[in-house]
């Protein structure tokens, strides 16, 4: 019971209307923050670099918290699925989903296996080859090399839309 009462607050929360100039005030004024505080040009920061993970995260929330009210099946926690049910209800471009969501899966699913192979910073002068390849197969790319140049890209794309679409 308690748990109930619990998501119908945040669900309550959540679906109250707000001023889309605020909140993308707000948000563009937290990504700054962050910049500032942890920005890095490292792409393999897969977090807190331009267009990565926080970037994609942002644009979830915004995007919810500016269309709820009127939408609230695009309420979700799973960052790929937001960007699925704003496009299923005509908020968000199939050009920009088809972006975002598997933007989302790929830094997800690097990230995963550099936790678990690799300690601390990766720097891919001194990773493990086989390691390497690893990621580029998970990255569906036939070389590191080729991942590098394609990860370069979605994030300088992911980090485009972040500014067009937080407005």
């Amino acid at each position: 019971a308690m748990r109930d009462k619990v998501e119908a607050a945040i669900r309550t929360t959540l679906t109250g209307r707000r001023d889309r100039a605020v909140i993308a005030e707000d948000v563009r004024k937290m990504r700054g923050l962050i910049e500032a505080e942890k920005g890095t040009k490292d792409i393999w920061d897969l977090k807190q670099v331009r267009g990565g993970l926080v970037d994609l995260e942002f644009m979830a929330q915004y995007l919810q918290l500016v269309h709820a009210a009127d939408h609230p099946q695009i309420l979700s926690t799973n960052t790929p699925e937001v960007f699925q049910r704003l496009e299923a209800a005509g908020l968000l471009s199939a050009t920009d989903a088809d972006l975002l969501r598997p933007a989302a899966r790929l830094f997800a699913d690097l990230t995963q296996i550099l936790r678990l192979c690799y300690e601390g910073r990766f720097d891919p002068a001194t990773a493990p080859e086989d390691l390497k390849r690893l990621l580029a197969t998970v990255g569906d790319a036939p070389d590191f090399a080729t991942l590098e140049a394609y990860l370069r890209q979605i994030l300088a794309d992911v980090a485009g839309r972040f500014e067009a679409l937080v407005q």
